[in-house]
Order: C-alpha cells, then structure tokens, then sequence
C-alpha cells in the first residue's frame, strides 16, 4: 500500500486556530512540546513508519524499525536498497551500550543508597 505525503507547507510565523503552534510536517503533533499531545497510537505509528520507509525507498534506502531489547529503545536502521549495506542506526550502538551501563551504575547507585 502506497502512502502519499499530503501535508501542505506553512509560511514562517503562520499560525493555525487558537493561537496554537502549527503541526510539524507528516505528523499530528505539535511542533512544540508547550500543548500537551496524546501519542500517537499503533496504527498512526504503522502509517508514519510505511510513509517514512516509502520515502527511503525511493531514494534507494531501505528502512528498519526495531525496538532494542536491553534498553526498550526504538532503533532505526538505514540501510543501502542495492548493496544491503548498513549506512546508519539511530541510535548507535554505542549509544544503546552506554545507555545501557549508565542504567546499571544508576541501579547501583540507588542500591548503594538505601
């Protein structure tokens, strides 16, 4: 199923009703953090995730989401359509390694503590 971006451009200092920030591009939520936005449910993810993993494709990428399992991370690889070569992960391992080790001194830290 093909998905096909519809968002129209906003002119800079463009406000919608309310006074309120406009929506950043391809989503539903407020580009600022100031309004208090529900999440997006799972099949607003299914379909932002399909329209970004299009996209990739038609510049010859490949697009993987995953949650990583240690951290609970969501983790997004961007990988070459025609030589399947890893280009970049978001974040990186060793991004989700640290992340990982800082949760455990902290752990421990709290244990120590009490």
């Amino acid at each position: 199923m093909a998905l096909q971006a519809q968002a129209k451009p906003i002119q800079p200092g463009t406000r919608t009703g309310g006074g309120q920030t406009p929506p950043v591009s391809g989503t539903s939520l407020p580009a600022s953090g100031k309004d208090s936005a529900k999440a997006p449910d799972l099949p607003e993810l299914e379909r932002l995730s399909q329209g970004l993993a299009d996209f990739a494709k038609s510049m010859n990428r490949d697009l993987s989401f995953r949650v990583d399992e240690s951290s609970g991370r969501t983790v997004v690889t961007v990988i070459d359509g025609e030589t399947e070569e890893v280009i970049r992960q978001i974040p990186s391992e060793e991004v989700l390694r640290l992340a990982e080790a800082l949760e455990g001194a902290s752990a421990l830290l709290f244990d120590a503590q009490a």
